[in-house]
């Protein structure tokens, strides 16, 4: 662990050759030598670096392959607690309602169940949407609607242009005229709007929807504006529009265990909830199990051969005649004694060094 605590400081390994070339002036005699023995270097510095756990070079542990990879295990938490705290709801519903009452404890884990659902965005980097969908490339996106903005309404009428307005001042047009098929009033929508962060898309009813990231859409909801030429919309001044959200695939804020009535309904939900939470836990698992596999695709095999290309090349740095490197080592190596060493040799492996230690 404190060889590899030192790995991203031994890139001066490269940079000690470039700052002893010589200066202006000073005998050349000794540059090519210099440059050649930098050029070794550098080599011995890429073997020893594809050596160590974890992939050629150490290329495969990119920002984006571990924030892909931290997402995704978020998401599996947070299903996982989710699946949990539903499978309680449903065992503590099925005792209460013959009651027809609700107890304290009944409310607080609907209560609770509410309170998680809440927080799906933040406990799962926003990687799980409100219909449980999964992406751990891409934040969740909330959809939703704009009243009296659909596809019909938009082929009526003359020519307009329709100004959209957003909480940061930005505005964006979409052109108009009589007749557009549906797919190019889903275009033009889509590409006016794409720069603010909104996406528009057909619904399949003849209506409109859009999308914009979770975290906007507080924004959207409170500030979206427009303004028409007085065919389709008004013109004038902008006025703000009626943006409704799509409802969430899971609405437990709703649910209520006042009476027996109300607990089978919440009973009804709270099992189709878990088997929903169960769906997207078993996608959230096998992108995991994809994750493992590339991770293991990646590391190297822990050979002979690569052993020894491994204690070659980490000698040869160690051998390198500057301080800077010579420092770096030092701290890596410092704590390890020789007899650890050598205890460590005699063994193939840790078991079997524990076995004979018994």
């Amino acid at each position: 662990m404190q060889i590899n605590a030192q790995l991203p400081a031994a890139t001066s390994v490269d940079a000690v050759g470039r700052d002893r070339v010589p200066s202006r002036g000073r005998a050349s005699a000794t540059g090519p030598v210099r440059a050649a023995d930098s050029a070794v270097r550098q080599a011995q510095w890429r073997d020893y670096s594809r050596t160590l756990p974890g992939g050629a070079g150490l290329s495969v542990w990119q920002p984006q392959f571990n924030a892909e990879a931290s997402r995704t295990q978020m998401a599996a938490g947070f299903l996982a607690r989710g699946i949990s705290r539903l499978g309680a709801l449903e065992s503590a519903l099925s005792h209460q309602i013959p009651t027809g009452t609700a107890d304290p404890a009944l409310q607080r884990r609907t209560a609770e169940f509410a309170e998680l659902w809440r927080s799906r965005n933040a406990q799962t980097g926003g990687s799980v949407g409100p219909a449980l969908e999964f992406d751990a490339a891409v934040p969740a996106r909330r959809a939703f609607s704009i009243r009296g903005v659909d596809i019909r309404s938009m082929q009526a009428g003359d020519s307009e242009i329709l100004t959209f307005s957003f909480a940061d001042s930005r505005v964006a047009s979409v052109a108009l005229e009589p007749d557009l098929a549906d797919a190019e009033i889903v275009r033009r929508f889509d590409h006016a709007l794409a720069p603010a962060g909104v996406r528009a898309a057909a619904d399949g009813q003849g209506g409109l929807t859009f999308s914009v990231a979770e975290s906007a859409w507080p924004a959207v909801r409170d500030a979206l504006a427009m303004r028409g030429g007085g065919i389709r919309w008004p013109t004038g001044q902008f006025s703000r529009v009626q943006s409704v959200a799509v409802p969430d695939a899971i609405e437990p804020a709703r649910w209520s265990v006042d009476s027996a009535e109300d607990m089978r309904s919440t009973l009804q939900q709270a099992v189709r909830a878990r088997d929903a939470f169960s769906q997207a836990k078993r996608r959230v698992d096998s992108a995991l199990a994809d994750i493992s596999r590339s991770i293991d695709a990646a590391r190297p095999r822990n050979d002979a051969g690569r052993a020894a290309s491994f204690a070659q090349s980490f000698r040869a740095l160690g051998e390198a005649p500057d301080y800077r490197t010579l420092t770096q080592f030092s701290a890596a190596l410092a704590g390890i004694r020789r007899e650890r060493v050598q205890t460590l040799l005699k063994f193939p492996n840790m078991d079997n060094a524990t076995q004979q230690q018994r």
